[in-house]
């Protein structure tokens, strides 16, 4: 199983209300790419540390190579842009075999 993290931190133009939109939105993208085998995403619980960041994704694929197809996909890069870019302050990543 290869697994990708990634995690946001917001900017200060996004509104609460935007949440549920971006979820929505990344949800529908996990759903299109069949490579994608297991997908979960949310905000932060908020339960621990303030420096925690603010929303996460957690795909999981069969293999490195499928992970690839998802990354350059084209609907994920325009998620990337439009629905998320306008919104992320910062962002960190991890991949991992498990």
């Amino acid at each position: 199983m290869f697994i990708h993290v990634v995690a946001f931190r917001w900017n200060e133009s996004i509104s609460p209300e935007k949440i549920p939109d971006i979820t929505k939105t990344l949800i529908a993208l996990s759903q299109h790419v069949t490579e994608v085998k297991k997908y979960r995403c949310g905000p932060d619980a908020g339960v621990s540390a303030p420096t925690n960041f603010d929303y996460v994704v957690v795909a999981e694929f069969d293999s490195e190579d499928d992970w690839r197809i998802y990354d350059t996909h084209p609907e994920h890069n325009r998620v990337r842009k439009e629905v998320l870019g306008p919104f992320i302050a910062e962002r960190v990543a991890v991949q991992f075999t498990a």
